[in-house]
């Protein structure tokens, strides 16, 4: 059954695996279709105190919404696949990844891919219907809010005396061992960061300045060689401080003898404009700094 749409018309969803393969919702010949979504917007529990005669919000935190829909499976005569063989083949991209994410784009939205961790909790499994399509229903927890993914992206590469990166917003590059980022988070939440640095590198410093006020610092004293790589990320689920060694196994730094117990280590980037600042004792010829910006709904 032809479906005539264009996808920027529509809003669109994806779901992708732990290596970047994508299941398209909206695929051109039909053969498969995702529709009746629910559970994309937010639910929060507070807690109230009494006080005198009004009620103080004393708690709130963020309720697990499922997201639920139906996905059609259709023929797909391009590949000769009956409804089944196409159900069959998302069923096992379901089960075979290590982690999965619900990509949305929103209608009309200049293709602005936001994303969400899940868990795939069920799938329903029903007969065709007279025009041989199954349509199933589906069952989604979420494990993170929405985020955009790779839009504040730098790289960080001297070439001629000069510094080149890729990047939309502004900053100041003052030499090639310190970087001044002016960053202005427009999500819901504190931004998470990923911060990577290539060796040679020696003591590098990660520090978030606010009103020009120092307000987040962690220095690790350890010399990352050539071919290593330091590795720092604030984002939930995953935070760590590591070292990558050239075998492409890791070396946890989380721990006192590199990180001071005293201060908050894992850190992310206020709501509003802030600066980051990544210095090192010896120049940074390589980096890569990534920004995730949290929503509660898009």
């Amino acid at each position: 059954m032809l479906k005539l749409f264009r996808k920027e018309s529509i809003r669109n969803f994806y779901l992708e695996n732990d290596v970047g393969s994508r299941i398209d919702f909206q695929k051109q010949d039909g053969s498969l279709f995702l529709y009746d979504i629910s559970g994309l917007g937010y639910e929060k529990t507070i807690s109230y105190e009494q006080i005198g005669d009004v009620f103080v919000p004393t708690n709130e935190k963020m309720t697990q919404m499922p997201i639920t829909g139906t996905i059609e499976f259709d023929k797909d005569e391009s590949a000769s696949e009956t409804s089944y063989d196409v159900y069959k083949k998302f069923t096992d991209f379901v089960n075979n990844a290590k982690s999965l994410k619900l990509v949305y784009v929103p209608k009309l939205s200049n293709r602005v891919e936001y994303y969400r961790d899940i868990d795939f909790i069920s799938i329903d499994k029903s007969e065709e219907d007279d025009f041989g399509i199954l349509s199933c229903p589906i069952k989604l927890k979420p494990k993170s809010l929405w985020y955009k993914e790779g839009n504040a992206v730098i790289s960080i590469n001297p070439t001629d005396n000069e510094m080149r990166w890729d990047f939309t917003w502004d900053a100041i590059f003052i030499d090639y061992n310190t970087s001044n980022i002016i960053y202005e988070n427009k999500g819901h939440t504190d931004s998470a960061l990923e911060v990577v640095i290539d060796g040679y590198v020696q003591n590098p410093v990660i520090e978030i300045y606010k009103d020009d006020v120092l307000i987040y610092s962690i220095a690790i004293e350890i010399e990352i060689e050539e071919y290593e790589k330091f590795i720092y990320s604030s984002k939930d689920g995953a935070p760590c401080i590591k070292k990558q060694n050239t075998d492409g196994t890791y070396e946890n730094l989380f721990t006192s003898e590199y990180v001071s117990p005293a201060n908050i280590n894992i850190f992310k980037l206020p709501k509003g404009a802030s600066k980051l600042k990544i210095s090192a004792e010896n120049d940074i010829n390589s980096a890569q700094i990534t920004i995730y910006e949290y929503y509660k709904t898009v």
